[in-house]
């Protein structure tokens, strides 16, 4: 049997922007080449009437079992810079970790 890391580290991904061929394939790659592992993704394609064009738009929750912070603020960082290189309207970067998910639960009761 394999070994396995619980993910302490997650991301939850907001891309937006004009609709064009390879962007899914350019952003799961981004997310791959960082070495996170993707949990879910979905996209959606709608119709923006004001700009009379198509959006894709991407939502991924990704996940790391590493918490070194050099290595969030790299992945922060390269995940950002989606936005110029692919000419996004909307990215948005949540980061969350699960062991504050679980101090916080643990405060509330």
């Amino acid at each position: 049997p394999g070994t396995y890391e619980k993910p302490l580290i997650g991301f939850r991904i907001k891309c937006v922007g004009k609709d064009r061929q390879g962007m899914l394939a350019e952003i799961s790659e981004r997310i791959a080449r960082l070495g996170l592992s993707v949990d879910n993704i979905t996209t959606e394609l709608r119709l923006d009437r004001k700009r009379d064009r198509r959006e894709f738009v991407v939502n991924c929750d990704a996940t790391t079992p590493k918490t070194d912070q050099k290595m969030i603020d790299g992945a922060i960082h390269d995940i950002s810079a989606l936005k110029e290189d692919l000419g996004l309207d909307i990215l948005d970067i949540r980061v969350h970790s699960e062991n504050f998910i679980a101090r916080r639960r643990r405060t509330e009761q």
